[in-house]
């Protein structure tokens, strides 16, 4: 009886863990990333990025980036304390079309959302904040796109001069205590849509690009 018992235990323990499994999202594996800094030790626009990942890029595309993200009152994930998380930006370089991000980040055993859109990328106008954390079934959609995306696997930096397109990409990821970061411009212009459009979606937002 005893035995039969401990049979029966053991069989709902190990259940219990597929379905744990089953049921929590699981993150894009990490091959290629930096350490996180211990600690930010500059404030504003300069904290976000940090330039010797950025040395071969033609202009200053990372204070660009770190200024719309500092307006938007964000977290520098690259250092200090921060959960998991994934954040996308999009800036346009050519208009003043509005600025969008979505930061999806871990907090205990769910994902919260925050969504952040300007009117004007120049006035720096606030339209839209959105946080509320998500669905299994939304970080788990959102997960899969980063994961299709290869954000791990990326160089830092992309540049399509053939293009004219104007989209400025920010693609981030942080796991623990590692870091990765993506630039793109005018490059790889339906992979990072199919990621944004992802992101987007569940966040309910809509930017220029959605109704092209």
């Amino acid at each position: 009886m005893r035995r039969h018992r401990f049979a029966i235990h053991i069989f709902l323990t190990v259940l219990a863990g597929v379905m744990t499994g089953c049921s929590s999202p699981a993150p894009p594996e990490v091959t290629n990333a930096v350490p996180v800094l211990p600690r930010c030790d500059v404030e504003g626009e300069t904290r976000y990025f940090r330039p010797e990942m950025f040395r071969a890029m033609p202009l200053d595309w990372p204070l660009v980036m770190g200024r719309m993200l500092d307006a938007m009152r964000e977290p520098a994930l690259s250092c200090g304390t921060e959960p998991d998380s994934y954040r996308i930006l999009w800036v346009h370089s050519f208009t003043s079309w509005g600025s969008a991000m979505v930061r999806m980040s871990r907090w205990d055993a769910s994902w919260r959302m925050i969504a952040v859109q300007f009117g004007d990328s120049v006035k720096h106008d606030e339209v839209l904040r959105r946080e509320r954390t998500l669905s299994t079934d939304e970080a788990r959609a959102m997960l899969d796109a980063a994961s299709e995306f290869g954000l791990w696997n990326r160089p830092y930096f992309s540049w399509d001069q053939g293009s004219t397109d104007g989209a400025s990409w920010t693609v981030e990821g942080r796991r623990g205590t590692s870091y990765h970061p993506v630039v793109l411009v005018n490059a790889h212009e339906s992979q990072i849509r199919k990621l944004a459009f992802t992101f987007w979606r569940i966040a309910g937002i809509k930017t220029r690009l959605t109704d092209r």
